[in-house]
């Protein structure tokens, strides 16, 4: 049954491959068929000062969605092995955070870190963790305008009333614009999005690592009055004497 299993998930890692690779294919197309009409036009219009500012600002921003999309699809074709061992939440929570303090006060923005003081450890794949609470960030940090609010929230939900049992949340939420209900229903959806030369292919991905660590992965929306996502992972019977609470970074 097991082998079964393995053969039907490698054989849907492949169809998404292919799918990504399709993908990437009439984005490329598309995209060099823009460059090429500037490369043609550059050589009568080199001397055009808003001709050059544009084509300046293009060929940084393809190059980037290219590589954005390649990088997307290595990571469904080359996917590493999960090295699982102890992760302090709320540690990775505030490392995150810092690492998104520039970024949040070069958009005028503000956010809110609040953390389960005593919040129980998990046994998972930190990187992969990592990774998943960052797409969450960034995904809000361009969903939210100027002046707006992160919020970053751990806490533990106790099962059977036993002090360690239960799982961990943790909750990306920001006061951006919202995801209307159509969209809403198809967001974890691999190859769907709605950036443009984006694979569609992000939070597919963060599904998939926290289905791995046995939890779960929710959200919330209302258009124009932001979004929630909440990861649920089950705990470990590991105790931590965390001292920090909440601060916050803006």
């Amino acid at each position: 049954m097991t082998k079964k299993l393995e053969q039907a998930k490698q054989t849907e890692k492949l169809s998404i491959v292919g799918k990504a690779a399709a993908k990437i294919a009439h984005e490329l197309k598309n995209s060099l068929l823009m460059v090429n009409t500037f490369v043609d036009l550059l050589p009568e219009r080199h001397q055009d000062e808003k001709f050059i500012q544009e084509f300046s600002r293009l060929i940084p921003n393809e190059l980037q969605s290219w590589n954005e999309m390649l990088r997307n699809m290595m990571n469904v074709a080359k996917e590493k092995p999960y090295v699982k061992k102890i992760v302090d939440f709320n540690l990775l929570i505030k490392e995150i955070g810092a690492l998104a303090q520039f970024r949040v006060q070069q958009n005028h923005l503000e956010i809110e870190i609040d953390q389960e003081s005593d919040l129980p450890k998990i046994k998972g794949d930190e990187q992969k963790l990592k990774q998943v609470i960052l797409n969450l960030l960034t995904n809000s940090l361009e969903a939210t305008p100027k002046g707006g609010k992160i919020f970053l929230k751990t806490r533990h939900v106790y099962e059977f009333g036993e002090e360690n049992a239960g799982h961990i949340e943790v909750t990306v939420a920001n006061t951006g614009r919202g995801i209307k209900g159509n969209r809403l229903r198809r967001i974890f959806e691999p190859f769907y999005t709605t950036k443009g030369n984006n694979l569609g292919l992000g939070l597919s991905i963060c599904k998939e690592i926290i289905h791995q660590h046995g939890g779960v992965i929710e959200v919330l929306s209302e258009e124009n009055k932001g979004a929630s996502f909440t990861v649920k992972i089950p705990t470990t019977n590991i105790k931590n004497n965390l001292f920090n609470n909440s601060f916050k970074i803006s």
